[in-house]
């Protein structure tokens, strides 16, 4: 049986990941855990988790604090490929700000509107030039 690998290399990488690679069909194929940003699987050709040689798969690797996007390409036999880890996805600083904005901009919109709401009301007749005769 011949001996078929598969690597995965990640870039700007802080950290250990998970990696999960799977088809079209989201099936998974392959999981693991990277050791100083490097992943390495090696798999008999006719296994049944095995990547099949010219087919389309997808690999995404995903850490504590980081996410690569969804990265395609197509298994040649015995390749390497490389993912970008500056992704970092939304983590929960971003929610917090989303949220805060959000926030702010319905006091303030609530504030435009108390305002114009409790603003005193102007006497149309006193913008007339002609004198009032029943006062």
């Amino acid at each position: 049986m011949k001996i078929l690998s598969f690597s995965v290399e990640m870039t700007s990488c802080t950290q250990e990941a998970t990696i999960i690679v799977q088809d079209n069909n989201k099936n998974i194929y392959l999981t693991g855990t990277t050791i100083k940003c490097k992943a390495k699987f090696e798999f008999g050709e006719n296994s049944k988790y095995a990547l099949k040689i010219n087919q389309p798969y997808t690999v995404l690797a995903t850490s504590q604090t980081q996410s690569s996007t969804l990265t395609a390409f197509t298994y040649t036999e015995n390749m390497t490929v490389k993912i970008d880890m500056n992704n970092k996805g939304v983590d929960a600083g971003m929610i917090a700000g989303i949220v805060i904005g959000g926030v702010a901009l319905i006091v303030i919109i609530a504030c435009i509107a108390v305002y114009i709401a409790k603003k005193p009301k102007k006497d149309p007749r006193e913008d007339l030039d002609v004198p009032l005769l029943a006062e």
